[in-house]
């Protein structure tokens, strides 16, 4: 099965937004100025099942841009934003549903240019997962997820993290008992890079440490 998916927006705007930045200040105003912004998206998707080995295979591939007008420091500037995404993957269900893996593979590649600017910015971020569950008996299941993240900052360093969730489910009758383990490598920073108009902006996200968590439920 494959779709296909796009988008192409003109916004026109009689405000432009223009920012002052001196060595100490930071100001932003919105100028009686016309103001032409495009934006475009293009997706394509596709899967396959192979019933033979009970397995879905996808892809799919985006495509975005973004091209708008701003001023800073008294001069009009053009930005473009070009982004290109790319995920694949697969979904097996094997041994009668008793074993089932997902793994998926991401990547995303953005570049910004400004008009008058000489450096135009590229980053590049890569995502890698593989879900998967068992059923070693009917009534008792177990899963781990994995992920693997390789994320470009201003600099371009990567910032690399393997977290990995786990569980185990036991069903019996009318109770349920599952216990779940968040952040099993114990990782205490996530740190994501994105682009705006002429900035880059980089977050730390302080995470949780381990964690244990057990549920008991009971069906009257």
């Amino acid at each position: 099965m494959q779709t296909t998916s796009k988008r192409i927006d003109r916004d026109v705007n009689n405000r432009m937004s223009s920012t002052s930045i001196s060595d100490s200040d930071i100001t932003s105003t919105k100028l009686n100025r016309r103001s032409t912004s495009r934006r475009g998206e293009l997706t394509v998707s596709g899967s396959k099942r192979v019933d033979a080995i009970s397995t879905t295979f996808n892809t799919s591939i985006g495509g975005a841009f973004l091209t708008g007008k701003s001023q800073r420091n008294a001069t009009t500037m053009t930005t473009r934003l070009n982004t290109v995404t790319i995920t694949t993957g697969i979904k097996s269900s094997l041994f009668a549903d008793r074993l089932v893996m997902s793994p998926h593979f991401n990547v995303d590649i953005s570049k910004r240019s400004v008009d008058n600017m000489a450096d135009k910015s590229t980053m590049r971020n890569y995502r890698l997962s593989a879900p998967i569950s068992a059923f070693p008996v009917p009534i008792f299941e177990i899963g781990v997820s994995p992920e693997y993240t390789a994320l470009q900052d201003a600099s371009g360093q990567y910032h690399r993290n393997l977290f990995v969730n786990g569980f185990a489910r036991l069903v019996k009758s009318r109770f349920e008992i599952e216990l779940q383990l968040h952040n099993i490598t114990d990782r205490r920073l996530y740190s994501v890079t994105t682009f705006s108009t002429f900035d880059t902006y980089s977050y730390n996200v302080g995470l949780r440490p381990i964690e244990g968590i057990v549920t008991v439920k009971y069906r009257f």
